[in-house]
């Protein structure tokens, strides 16, 4: 009988242990929907995780991407309050196996300065910080969000910071195209648009913001043989976004198939880019 209690006891522990918690909730008052910051603890591992959340009216819960905490050892991650742990630092060098094959495909020159225009904040800045601490020479980054929400958590709690390489603007990413069009141009866009607030593989389809405007706002601010990466959910009734790309870029496009998505990559003049080898996802 005391041996039963015990393992029960140690169930309960563990599974509280590795629970998520909730520290920081912030909701949109016109869509109901909120976005919080929540922390977890994997006890066999010994690995701290701060993860975002969108809580949905019918009060389910969708984690969006998930960051590494830095405790130190004297510290006890539940005895702590919520506002000590939020205040704990996040592993920013952490480049998830997904991003680290975005950066293989933009393939950066080791030591010229790349011009970057990443396009949203949506996955809580994992591509952000895999752009901004994970090549040989730094990029110049120019990160486009439309939620000024999405840019202040990402800030306080997901390890995305501005310095003179790398600015934050508020915008909407066709508006954003059509304004920077007239005289920036990149050698790398990135597009990442997925809305953490409508989270869901339907509506980060590529039918939610590609349209012949878009696609051309894209090409017109690259740089001759300047590249643009973009993802989507694999789904079977929604490939016009490809059209789309191919016409614009004269065919010069390859896609490569991941467990959940295509990675796309077209160039805006020269060969026909090598096929990108990803692996698919296991986590």
């Amino acid at each position: 009988m005391q041996r039963c209690i015990l393992i029960i006891a140690f169930l309960a522990y563990f599974v509280c242990a590795a629970a998520d918690h909730a520290d920081f909730t912030v909701c949109k008052k016109r869509s109901k929907l909120c976005l919080a910051v929540a922390h977890s603890e994997d006890t066999w591992n010994d690995v701290r995780t701060r993860i975002l959340q969108v809580q949905l009216p019918d009060n389910t819960t969708t984690n969006v991407r998930f960051a590494e905490v830095i405790v130190p050892f004297w510290i006890k991650f539940w005895s702590i309050s919520s506002e000590e742990r939020l205040a704990l630092p996040i592993e920013k060098s952490a480049c998830f196996k997904d991003a680290r094959d975005w950066v293989k495909a933009i393939d950066p020159p080791l030591y010229n300065r790349q011009n970057v225009l990443n396009l949203g904040l949506g996955d809580a800045g994992w591509m952000t910080n895999c752009l901004l601490n994970n090549w040989i020479t730094r990029p110049n980054v120019t990160t486009v969000e439309a939620d000024q929400m999405l840019k202040t958590i990402t800030k306080k709690y997901f390890g995305v910071y501005e310095d003179p390489l790398h600015r934050i603007v508020i915008e909407k990413p066709l508006t954003a195209l059509q304004k920077l069009k007239r005289g920036a141009k990149f050698d790398t866009i990135i597009v990442n648009l997925c809305d953490v607030f409508t989270w869901s593989y339907i509506s980060c389809s590529p039918s939610t913001w590609a349209n012949k405007q878009f696609v051309e706002g894209l090409f017109c601010n690259l740089k001759s043989g300047g590249k643009v990466l973009y993802t989507a959910p694999v789904i079977d009734n929604d490939k016009k976004f490809v059209k789309l790309f191919e016409k614009r870029f004269r065919n010069n496009c390859t896609y490569s198939r991941t467990f959940v998505e295509w990675l796309g990559l077209c160039l805006s003049w020269g060969p026909r880019p090598i096929q990108i080898p990803i692996q698919l996802r296991t986590n």
